[in-house]
């Protein structure tokens, strides 16, 4: 999947989505701030396409769906910024190199949530 070929969201939502993504990542400024500041670094954009069902970053933008933002609760839209931050933080999108993308991005989807359990 090329992520730049992926479809955007129409207008309504994605302004929708963008007034929620930027109040998540303001409390994550607040209870997590050095997640908080990473992601001050990252742009957003709203995707609806069946490509991709709930968010993912290349590094410098964070592609979330629409709908699955808006249906998350305040404190999961947290958790899903901060797993693209720490995706960031660990360069995930500039390692995977040769290897078949389906296993590293499952392995690397390890890493990042068990620093977030920590």
């Amino acid at each position: 999947m090329k992520l730049s070929e992926l479809k955007l969201a129409p207008a309504d939502l994605t302004m929708e989505v963008m007034d929620m993504f930027y109040q998540a990542r303001r409390d994550l400024l607040t209870f997590h701030p050095f997640c908080g500041a990473m992601s001050m670094s990252l742009q957003a954009l709203v995707i609806r396409d069946s490509k991709m069902k709930n968010s993912c970053t290349d590094g410098k933008t964070i592609y979330l769906d629409g709908d699955f933002f808006k249906e998350a609760p305040p404190e999961h839209r947290m958790l899903i910024i901060a797993h693209n931050v720490w995706h960031c933080a660990l360069h995930h999108s500039s390692r995977r190199q040769k290897r078949p993308t389906q296993a590293f991005d499952y392995a690397a989807d390890l890493e990042v949530d068990l620093i977030l359990h920590k």
